[in-house]
């Protein structure tokens, strides 16, 4: 039996992700169409209907696909959508299938570019989620991370437009992510958080003094094709007309409570634009330990070399990613991806 993550309970057991060390090159994309985001457009800073189109699936009902790199945030992010939208199921798209253990864990693709048709297998898992979950008025969706720049993913990307399925595209601050991908393979017995107020925190917090060591020469090179892999997939949803919003990781998980409960209704209401009744993200739902970060470590307690890595990005277009806070602002997505914000 296949492994699930998502869903209505906070406690279920936590996902594995993987991050490829080696980042495909990006693709020529000049050329991009206008930004026509299916069904929705920008307007006045935020996202604005336009007709009447339906975004649910007739074969697979409603349907949701969270984009984002790898050690974003996705898994949280999944997690609080299974709260909002109870029997929801959000699974990963690229990930083998393989026998369930005693952790409930599977097993990622170590090489993307093994896969034959990615729109086939985005759909082969979707239809077997459907089968776990028969009416409708369930989400199933998928949590597209990586993907790699060639024609067969952006074929992809087409068919994701075609069949008007809600993307939520998501970043998280590059630096952070090649933080916690350093982390994730070099520490693996550090956790990725740790939950405020749970039996284990001070345990938990203990190791997470783990500090990683960050190669300095490898460091811009690594933001660099991050910045290029999500101009990149923008572009792609804006050729195919796909239907997509905008957020980030850091407006989910950090800052005032109310702020964080705005930009996730938001969202709610955009992957929900077609349903009657709508579902309303509580503020009671952020306070809790299981979504708060309040145990986590600004950028120097987590990076052995720090002031090296702060020269390296100092009087560069990445300067703006270096913070010593517990709450990372996500305005790179302005000045680094010319993203416009919702």
């Amino acid at each position: 039996m296949r492994s699930l993550f998502g869903g209505s309970n906070v406690d279920r057991l936590q996902e594995q992700e993987v991050l490829p060390v080696d980042v495909a090159p990006a693709m020529d994309v000049a050329g991009a169409g206008k930004q026509q985001m299916g069904g929705w457009r920008k307007r006045n800073g935020g996202v604005k209907r336009q007709g009447k189109k339906k975004h649910i699936d007739q074969e697979l009902g409603n349907v949701a696909v969270l984009v984002s790199l790898g050690r974003s945030g996705t898994s949280f992010m999944s997690r609080m959508l299974g709260e909002v939208l109870p029997g929801s199921l959000f699974q990963e798209f690229f990930v083998l299938a393989m026998e369930k253990n005693a952790e409930g864990r599977g097993a990622n693709l170590k090489n993307l570019e093994d896969v034959e048709n990615p729109a086939e297998r985005m759909l082969e898992e979707l239809r077997f989620m459907r089968s776990l979950r028969p009416s409708r008025n369930f989400f199933v969706g998928g949590k597209w991370k990586p993907w790699v720049q060639n024609d067969k993913f952006r074929d992809a990307v087409a068919m994701v437009a075609q069949r008007k399925w809600p993307v939520v595209l998501s970043t998280r601050n590059f630096l952070d992510r090649f933080i916690s991908a350093n982390r994730h393979y070099n520490h693996k017995d550090v956790p990725f958080n740790c939950i405020k107020g749970s039996a284990n925190e001070k345990e938990c917090l203990e190791k997470q003094r783990t500090k990683v060591y960050l190669n300095p020469n490898r460091v811009l090179q690594v933001l660099e094709q991050d910045t290029q892999k999500m101009r990149t997939m923008k572009q792609w949803l804006d050729e195919a007309g796909a239907t997509y919003t905008i957020t980030s990781y850091e407006s989910w998980a950090f800052g005032p409570v109310q702020r964080r409960q705005r930009e996730i209704q938001r969202v709610v209401d955009f992957i929900c634009q077609d349903l009657p009744n709508k579902r309303h993200v509580n503020a009671s739902l952020l306070e809790n330990p299981f979504f708060t970060k309040g145990s986590s470590k600004s950028q120097p307690e987590r990076v052995l070399n720090y002031v090296t890595i702060m020269d390296a990005l100092q009087d560069t277009k990445y300067e703006i990613l270096l913070h010593r806070g517990d709450s990372p602002r996500d305005d790179y997505q302005e000045k680094l991806l010319n993203y416009s914000k919702p």
